[in-house]
């Protein structure tokens, strides 16, 4: 009887052996308030040092520029399509005139809005139709489009 006792006693109970227990969530661990506070003074000072000192404003900057570069950009269209007709073409004298006038047009429909968006696409398909139809265009593309930019834009500076 003393050795089945020994025997019992010695032996590891297992998870499994073990009864569950009625009343475990009272025995769940609780944060402590000090433990509480110094986690929430890590978590304040985790949060302030990974953004390495850069305000939100500074951010907002960085995100506006890398957005910007993104944007195509007709000087550089001009550019490749110039490198493409080759230098047997008519040089054009300045580049002056491909730079985006600062003024804004006074009939131009409004590019904020569904309507003048969709009169905008419309101005632009009937452009590009009729370079398209262009005798030039079948015999030299890139100079066709050349010309027709280079025109469009000369009658814009003309009409202001």
């Amino acid at each position: 009887m003393l050795r089945t006792k020994v025997a019992r006693a010695s032996t590891k109970a297992t998870a499994e052996d073990l009864p569950e227990d009625p009343q475990a969530f009272l025995h769940a661990y609780k944060e402590t308030k000090k433990e509480k506070l110094q986690n929430k003074r890590s978590q304040l000072l985790n949060k302030l040092n990974a953004h390495d000192g850069i305000s939100k404003s500074s951010q907002r900057r960085i995100k506006r520029k890398q957005r910007d570069e993104l944007k195509p950009k007709m000087q550089d269209l001009l550019e490749t399509l110039e490198s493409e007709v080759g230098k047997d073409t008519i040089n054009l004298v300045d580049s002056k005139e491909f730079i985006a006038s600062k003024t804004k047009r006074v009939n131009a429909p409004s590019t904020k809005t569904r309507k003048g968006i969709k009169k905008v696409e419309d101005m632009e398909r009937q452009r590009f139709g009729a370079v398209l139809k262009d005798a030039t265009f079948k015999k030299s593309p890139f100079q066709a489009l050349k010309e027709s930019i280079a025109n469009r834009i000369a009658a814009e500076n003309t009409s202001k």
